[in-house]
C-alpha cells in the first residue's frame, strides 16, 4: 500500500470512528482483507492482507483482533 493510500485510510478511519463513537480517537488500528486471485473464487484458495500504521508492532493490532473476537457479540442489528 502506498504511503498516500495509507495516509488517506488512516484520515477515513480517524473520521468515521469520530463520527460513530461521538468524537472518540483512534488509538490503534489495522486492518485484515481476505483476498483471492478471480480464477479460484470457490476453490477455498484465499489469502490475507493485513495493514496498520507504520511502526505500529503486531502485538499492539493483535490485540484488538483477539479482543473484537472473544468478546464482541456479532450480529445482524444494524443498529
Amino acid at each position: 500500500m502506498s504511503d498516500q493510500t495509507k495516509a488517506a485510510l488512516d484520515v477515513a478511519l480517524t473520521a468515521h470512528i469520530a463520527d460513530v463513537t461521538d468524537g472518540n480517537m483512534v488509538m490503534d488500528w489495522a486492518l485484515v482483507a481476505a483476498n483471492a486471485p478471480i480464477d479460484s473464487i470457490g476453490t477455498g484458495v484465499v489469502s490475507y492482507w493485513i495493514e496498520a500504521p507504520k511502526n505500529q508492532p503486531v502485538h499492539v493490532m493483535a490485540g484488538p483482533f483477539r479482543y473484537a473476537g472473544e468478546h464482541v457479540i456479532w450480529d445482524e442489528d444494524d443498529d
